[in-house]
Order: structure tokens, then C-alpha cells, then sequence
């Protein structure tokens, strides 16, 4: 019940958008270059790019269809190093762990509990890293959360030389963009419902906590992380502070609260678990 009220609430003004792809592919093949087997891709983009793909480093060139075989090849030939760097710690990576990311191509990122393939391409005509998530995440409150096994592209566009700690800001701006864009409707929601007032909110990232409420000033603080859980961690963790404003502890009067309001709290708190 309380997942539907919510849903009429935050959902008024999410948008889904429908785009229209010119990147279908032209034209697929393998070939060798400099040793290294390639496929090379034909699509209707503007610069060279390479990824290294799962699981065994198989490498995917994506060509301007402008572009010349002797000049992909240049390219591919001049990245040889790189390639076979990547190749070699990616078929020797123990399997991942979630709290470990290293951020490079093969590793799997979380938006709203959806799985998202990393592939980490270099751009020499780039000053600053990009993050791009095909699809781009929707914040759907109903429903599907870690059930949806669909696996989305996260494409990382760094320049040359870009290290892991670089890599992983990008990420993280990425969720703090993903929850503040959400997070508002949500505390206001369970502010309303229970009547409970807290003076402000914000977020930041944080290792240990999902959340936090300054009792003096009755400002709540979210962790930019939640982004990264299925949406109902975020509608959990939102009441959970809210209802910090009336009851400070963690007692019996403070869970009623949630059972009263979220009879579904405990899942929220298993997945912030996992």
C-alpha cells in the first residue's frame, strides 16, 4: 500500500525516453592487427574505440564508417600494449568483488539494482573522463529492482592514462546525480505521510552508514551509494531518517514506525545487506 502512494508521488515526474539510435551497425567482421584479434564494428560515430569484452578479453573496435582500414589499423596497432595490458589482468581476475572495483572494462556497476557491464575506452581528444549508461537509468519505485536481469553498457571514456581513483569519481558523481534527482520527493513524501519535519537534507558519499539524521538541527543526510541499490533501499532508508525526528533510538516505538508505514522494511534491509 504504502509502495503505491509513493509510486503516484514520485513517479508524476519521471520521463522515459525514447531514442532514436543511429549507431546500428554497417558492417561486422574479424581481423588481426598486430597480433591481436579484433572485431571491427562500422557505425555511425566519431571517434575510434576499443573495448576489451568478458570474459576472455575479446576485443571490440568500433570505426567511424569514414575512417580507412589503414588508419584503424594504425590505431588498433599504436593501443597494442594497452590491449594486451588489459587483456592479461582481465583473464586473470579472480571473480569480483563488489567492494573492490578497479574500474576497468569487464567489471559490473549498479544503478537502482540493475547490472551494468563497465567497458573503459580511451579518447587521446579528451580532457575529462565520461560516463555514458545505455539505457540510462529509471527510478521505478513498482517494481522490478535485483529481479531484472537485463544488463545495461557502462561506457567509460577516460583520457590517456587515467587512473582508477579518476575512474571512480566519475562513478561516483554518476550516483550522486542518480539520488539527488530522487531522493528530495521521497524524504517529502514520508515527511507528509507521517508528519515528521526535518529541517534539510544532502548527500554524500559514506563506507559504513546508508544514512543519517543531525537530531539538534534535524538534518538528514543520504549516502550517494543508494543510488546503486534497488529503489526500495532509498524509500527505506528515507522513512528511516525521517522517523529518526520523532524517535532518536532504534526501540520498539521507533520500529512501529516502520512497521506502520513500510510493513516491508526488513527486505530494504536484507538488499542494503547483500
Amino acid at each position: 500500500m504504502v509502495l503505491r502512494h509513493l509510486t503516484a508521488a514520485v513517479m508524476s515526474r519521471t520521463t522515459v525516453m525514447l531514442i532514436n539510435r543511429p549507431d546500428k551497425i554497417f558492417m561486422r567482421r574479424k581481423v588481426t592487427i598486430a597480433g591481436i584479434e579484433c572485431v571491427v564494428e562500422r557505425k555511425n560515430t566519431r571517434r575510434l574505440h576499443i573495448y576489451i569484452k568478458p570474459p576472455e578479453g575479446e576485443v571490440l573496435v568500433t570505426a567511424p564508417f569514414l575512417y580507412t582500414e589503414r588508419e584503424i589499423k594504425a590505431f588498433v596497432s599504436s593501443k597494442a600494449d594497452w590491449i594486451r595490458k588489459h587483456q592479461e589482468r582481465f583473464r586473470n581476475k579472480p571473480k569480483q568483488s563488489r567492494m573492490a572495483l578497479e574500474y576497468i572494462s569487464g567489471e559490473t556497476l549498479y544503478f537502482w539494482g540493475r547490472p551494468y557491464e563497465l567497458n573503459v575506452t580511451e579518447d587521446a581528444g579528451r580532457k575529462r573522463g565520461r560516463l555514458i549508461l545505455e539505457p540510462e537509468p529509471v527510478f521505478d519505485i513498482n517494481g522490478r529492482g535485483s529481479s531484472v536481469c537485463e544488463q545495461g553498457e557502462a561506457l567509460l571514456i577516460m583520457p590517456p592514462g587515467s587512473t582508477t581513483k579518476q575512474r571512480e569519481q566519475l562513478v561516483k558523481r554518476k550516483y550522486k546525480e542518480l539520488l539527488e534527482k530522487e531522493a528530495g520527493s521521497v524524504l517529502a513524501f514520508w515527511s507528509e505521510k507521517t508528519g515528521f519535519v526535518f529541517s534539510e537534507w544532502h548527500s554524500r558519499y559514506m563506507k559504513s552508514r546508508w544514512g543519517s539524521l543531525s537530531v539538534k538541527d534535524k538534518r538528514v543526510c543520504l549516502n550517494t551509494r543508494l543510488a546503486e541499490k534497488p529503489e526500495i533501499c532509498l524509500v527505506y532508508v528515507a522513512l528511516h531518517e525521517v522517523a529518526h525526528v520523532q524517535e532518536p533510538n532504534h526501540g520498539p516505538r521507533f520500529k512501529a514506525i516502520l512497521d506502520k508505514y513500510m510493513p516491508e522494511w526488513h527486505k530494504a534491509e536484507r538488499l542494503l545487506k547483500s
